[in-house]
């Protein structure tokens, strides 16, 4: 078993060197314009939330100023204009229909170039036209081919945005069709971020190489982690693997590519989490709504006859609280707050008047008075791990919410791998977060620190975001996490 797990690594190995050599060699070579692609893939992701911004909140964001630019081809082939009445819901008119487009290789001057903003992308295919196959040339941006743009799903997937690419896809997925639509053809899509690369590929002969090369080297990883399966067993069911995956490769590039401005990824929270949101589907997801917000749960998919609650942060609303409690009677609740009014809790649990943070001491701390207004006062706090040993007394905790005014952070900040919570064989189910902003003068780097906190959810691999919030006034994000690694909790929520 050892000799054959060594020769088919051998054999992935040159494979992977050889397809990556091919990619480079058509089209520049994304390597060699790495910082500068990286650049660019940040605009073009803000382009897209600003977008989707505008859509669904019904905002006009400001103009973003693009700092590079990638000149590439505009053209189609002349069949195309022959049909374009039929064609024009579909694509966006190229700069001109010309049969040049049709060049492995196009000429300087021959087609019209265009400047990009985000890739160049070149396409190909050979309808059937009375029995007689035609090529058909498309090159364009990533961008400007499209009405409705690529599918998402399937740039992601295939890294469009990281690295030269050729490939067929269906174009009823590719081009998000619809399944009215029974056409199922394939296209040859060919992506690349040099200037002028999308006229210098020749699909019909490297690409058919290069798929032939994909093919083997992803056949012979099939067989090399079939093989190693018999070896070991992941802790997550293979459902929920994939899920994981799909969540990582999506929101990994989007916290990533905002890496130097920590103030975008704060401003596209919803964004990102609404887009990467693979696991919402096979939960049954309720909002359970008090005075002024919302809370989300997924509820059991199996009957249990003891859950733990956990509440940070009370004040004097137990809206939520007293509805998960009609829904899911047998739940256990624990309660902290350091106001008066939070003695509301004592209706549907046990209630311990201090505030739970990242330390037990003594700490400045925002609360609210009666009329809600925001009141500063110095209170004691007691370390989340301590809180929860020595008072709530539970290693399983299947709802925590935390709504602490900026002690949240140092909360958040034990929830990663090797963490002091995971330490101290605490499982955490589903988690919301209300992540404050300027609470409190000696709490700085919000944005920083909510950034780095997603990046290390995404590489942890045991938590994926769901539902994510922004609140403008005051500034503020609602975070939602679902445990995807533990067994309990896939048992209950998810599998």
């Amino acid at each position: 078993m050892l000799f054959l797990d060594a020769w088919i690594f051998l054999l992935i190995f040159y494979a992977t060197i050889f397809v990556d050599g091919n990619y480079q060699n058509q089209g520049g070579g994304w390597s060699e314009d790495y910082n500068k692609y990286y650049q660019q893939q940040q605009k073009y992701q803000q382009q897209q939330f600003q977008q989707q911004f505008q859509q669904n909140q019904n905002q006009h964001p400001s103009n973003l100023p693009y700092r590079n630019t990638v000149p590439c081809y505009s053209c189609m082939s002349k069949l195309y204009e022959a049909v374009w009445p039929s064609l024009s819901n579909i694509y966006q008119e190229p700069r001109n229909f010309t049969d040049d487009c049709n060049d492995d290789r196009i000429a300087s001057g021959r087609v019209p170039i265009i400047q990009c903003s985000t890739i160049c992308v070149s396409l190909f295919e050979q309808p059937n036209i009375a029995g007689i196959r035609i090529k058909g040339y498309i090159r364009g941006c990533l961008n400007t081919v499209l009405k409705k743009g690529f599918n998402m799903t399937i740039v992601n997937r295939y890294r469009w945005l990281h690295r030269d690419s050729c490939r067929p896809y269906r174009k009823k997925e590719l081009f998000e069709l619809g399944e009215h639509q029974t056409d199922d053809s394939t296209i040859d899509v060919c992506t690349c971020y040099a200037d002028h690369c999308n006229g210098n590929i020749s699909p019909p002969t490297s690409l058919f190489f290069l798929t032939s090369l994909v093919t083997i080297f992803v056949t012979l990883l099939f067989i090399y982690l079939h093989l190693a399966s018999f070896k070991t067993e992941s802790n997550i069911p293979e459902k929920s693997e994939n899920l994981l995956e799909k969540f990582q490769n999506c929101y990994r590039p989007n916290v990533f590519t905002y890496s130097n401005n920590s103030e975008d990824i704060w401003n596209n929270f919803e964004i990102i989490t609404h887009v990467c949101d693979y696991f919402g589907k096979h939960m049954d997801l309720r909002p359970l709504r008090n005075f002024d917000e919302t809370k989300w749960m997924a509820f059991p998919k199996t009957e249990v006859k003891d859950l733990t609650m956990v509440t940070l942060g009370i004040a004097n609303d137990i809206t939520a609280e007293t509805k998960l409690k009609e829904l899911l009677p047998q739940t256990q609740f624990f309660g902290a707050d350091p106001s008066n009014m939070s003695q509301i809790y004592t209706n549907i649990g046990k209630h311990f008047q201090f505030g739970v943070s990242g330390k037990t001491a003594v700490k400045n701390t925002r609360l609210y008075d009666n009329d809600h207004n925001p009141v500063e006062n110095d209170v004691k706090n007691v370390n989340f791990v301590e809180f929860i040993n020595k008072y709530v007394q539970r290693k399983m905790l299947h709802f925590l919410w935390i709504d602490v005014e900026g002690g949240e952070f140092e909360i958040m900040e034990m929830l990663h791998r090797d963490g002091e919570i995971e330490k101290n064989h605490i499982n955490i189910c589903q988690i919301n977060i209300e992540v404050h902003r300027e609470t409190l003068a000696e709490i700085k780097n919000e944005t920083d620190r909510l950034k780095i906190f997603l990046q290390q959810i995404v590489e942890d691999g045991k938590y994926v975001l769901l539902k994510g919030f922004n609140v403008r006034i005051p500034n503020f994000v609602r975070v939602f996490l679902v445990n995807v690694k533990h067994p309990e909790c896939r048992r209950l929520f998810i599998d």
